[in-house]
């Protein structure tokens, strides 16, 4: 094979186009992540002139776990689940102020966190496990005293420390994803004035492609990055905290801090989410909305063109004119003025890396949604595709790429894509899917070259279509959590598991 042909960054291809043979071994993915951290927030260069006030402190705590593992065995229906999830989250939260490292510590707040998701078989469909936590103290008054200068003492500010006792995601062969998000929001107010700053981190691992993100001021973000450099890990399957890890520390500066008149109050807030996801590549019904093109005749383009030579699948630009809700080949009168009617599907080249019982695996890199004025609202990883005709017949469809990681997406523009992204909800049995139809399954599909039409959809797999689910304070995409805050005067702790 080529050294050209080799998608960059692939896991099944090492710098000289070979192929890794292990990868082979595990077609039944698995992936998981295990966390724990203590977060201080400590006030620095106090110069013994600012005074707290916590007589209208309170703090609040809260978990939430959600797994989830179904499994088709089209051979034998009856067969056990193949796929197994399990998830657990526990925080602590203390508003206690105390001495500590040449400041006063404000707030501290503990986490645990721990995620599972394997298959014992490559059947369908997936496991997922996602949980998160929030640990809040506000209402903290920080007072000056008159002998405040501002031209001398505005560099008195907060330090945020994440102390980190446990890190490590893992996700390996074929489709698989870990992901951890920690952030801490730093709000200040000031008379009438308020200010939010937000400090952290994201990391995720991608069938053992490791990608770590930090999130705030542009200030921060070398300190973050230090930080992953010197105290993390990479391996073949994920990331890991090394050993005598040094704490992680990002300044926040004060508002006013001399400013005799108001006290500055400030609230921090720790909103921690991880979860572990797999799905082996196969077929798999398409159930739910879709978006994408049947040709209206047989031989109308886009085509998708097959290169033995490079082992190479491509895709001419693919037109939408298939919303959800209409009569076939056309778009529903509910998206009639949508921005994705007549918007355009890019999906990147997959190369084809090797067969194994009577399947075709193709990897890839990206997918991509443009409404019909240029825009791009949606962006999601294509890391593997599968070509298996047990359900052609059926539905259709002979390619199947499961997809586990969207990387950008904009809501509010298109009512068809928020509707879509609705459903990605970590209770729903649904996994969102690229399908394509070939319209010809020859055994020796493969030998020779060919251009055809074929059908192509973004939507969902299932074992059938279900309703929407209701509303959860976790999102799955982009992992963001939305919690209601309530006093809680405990540790709460949370483990569930299904089978």
């Amino acid at each position: 094979m080529p050294p050209e042909a080799v998608s960059d960054g692939s896991i099944f291809f090492v710098s000289d186009g070979s192929f890794q043979e292990a990868a082979l071994d595990d077609l039944a993915p698995a992936a998981s992540t295990e966390s724990a951290f203590t977060i201080l927030a400590t006030l620095q260069n106090p110069q013994n002139r600012l005074y707290l006030d916590y007589s209208g402190v309170f703090s609040t705590a809260q978990t939430f776990s959600h797994t989830n593992a179904i499994a088709a065995n089209f051979s034998n229906p009856i067969a056990p689940n193949a796929h197994i999830a399990t998830g657990g989250s526990s925080v602590d939260v203390s508003p206690t102020p105390f001495l500590y490292n040449g400041g006063v510590n404000i707030a501290t707040i503990s986490n645990s966190h721990n995620t599972n998701a394997f298959a014992n078989a490559s059947e369908p469909l997936i496991a997922k496990a996602v949980t998160g936590s929030q640990g809040a103290v506000t209402g903290i008054g920080i007072q000056t005293d008159a002998t405040c200068q501002p031209e001398t003492d505005t560099n008195t500010l907060l330090n945020i420390a994440w102390n980190a006792h446990q890190l490590d995601l893992q996700a390996h062969p074929t489709v698989a994803f870990a992901i951890m998000r920690d952030t801490v929001n730093v709000i200040q107010q000031v008379g009438d004035q308020v200010s939010i700053n937000t400090v952290g981190f994201v990391i995720y691992v991608e069938n053992g492609e490791t990608t770590r993100i930090p999130i705030g001021s542009p200030n921060s973000h070398q300190s973050i990055e230090d930080w992953f450099q010197q105290n993390l890990s990479q391996s073949e399957e994920g990331v890991s905290l090394n050993g005598g890890s040094s704490p992680l520390n990002v300044p926040v500066v004060l508002m006013d801090p001399c400013n005799p008149q108001n006290s500055t109050v400030v609230s921090i807030q720790n909103t921690h989410t991880e979860g572990s996801y797999e799905a082996p590549p196969r077929a798999v019904p398409q159930v739910a909305e879709k978006a994408g093109y049947i040709p209206p005749t047989s031989s109308s383009g886009p085509n998708i063109h097959w290169n033995p030579n490079t082992n190479l699948l491509s895709f001419d630009p693919v037109p939408i004119n298939v919303l959800t809700g209409g009569p076939r080949n056309t778009v529903s009168p509910r998206y009639r003025n949508d921005p994705l009617n007549g918007g355009t599907l890019e999906i990147d080249p997959l190369l084809r890396f090797t067969n194994h019982d009577g399947r075709e695996y193709f990897t890839g890199d990206e997918l991509r949604i443009f409404d019909k004025d240029g825009n791009l609202l949606l962006q999601t990883t294509l890391p593997t595709l599968v070509y298996e005709d047990t359900l052609g017949d059926e539905q259709g469809f002979n390619l199947f790429g499961p997809i586990l990681n969207i990387e950008q997406a904009q809501t509010g523009q298109s009512d068809w894509l928020d509707e879509f992204l609705s459903e990605l909800t970590p209770d729903s049995d649904l996994i969102p899917e690229l399908f394509v139809g070939l319209d010809f399954t020859d055994e020796d599909l493969w030998e020779e070259a060919f251009d055809q039409p074929g059908k192509v959809f973004l939507s969902f797999a299932g074992l059938a279509q279900v309703p929407a689910p209701a509303p959860l304070m976790l999102l799955l995409i982009g992992l963001l959590v939305l919690f209601k805050n309530r006093r809680l005067s405990y540790k709460r702790h949370v483990e569930s598991q299904r089978h």
